[in-house]
């Protein structure tokens, strides 16, 4: 067995690593909304979902298209060594990579939505800390735009 940095091919790794989170992501966002829909109590048709539960499941989609497009992309050369690669495979594995990181930006940038959606349920703020909190969430995820720009 070869040490992890002396693999040829990260991307069988990543591909184990993206399907195995996004399994065990599915299995805790799908009993959250589970308990929250038929457990607590709403004023909704689907119990207490709030913003924040649509938010986390929007993530959750998001990270199933991350899944597919790493699938995708190792399947087209990300993943090993550039030597290894053909020229015209080394053009289609950063066209994927680029993509991946398009959809990637979300799947951390969303998150902080969430957060800041359930912290204003659980808590209860007044305006000055709704301001405080949502005001940097738009500027962060367009720094992650921003950065995206630079990289593609």
């Amino acid at each position: 067995m070869t040490a992890l940095w002396q693999a040829d091919d990260y991307g069988v790794q990543a591909n184990w690593e993206c399907w195995t989170l996004f399994a065990f992501t599915c299995v805790t966002v799908g009993l959250r909304v589970i308990c929250r829909t038929y457990f607590v109590r709403g004023e909704g048709r689907l119990g207490s979902l709030g913003v924040d539960d649509y938010t986390t499941i929007v993530c959750v989609a998001i990270l199933l298209l991350t899944c597919i497009l790493v699938s995708i992309g190792s399947h087209h050369g990300l993943g090993r060594h550039m030597a290894s690669l053909d020229p015209l495979d080394i053009v289609e594995a950063l066209k994927w990579n680029a993509i991946i990181s398009s959809i990637l930006i979300w799947s951390f940038s969303l998150p902080k939505f969430a957060i800041i959606a359930i912290l204003k349920r659980i808590l209860d703020y007044g305006p000055k800390m709704t301001i405080l909190f949502w005001a940097p969430c738009p500027l962060f995820t367009g720094l992650h735009l921003g950065y995206l720009g630079l990289v593609v």
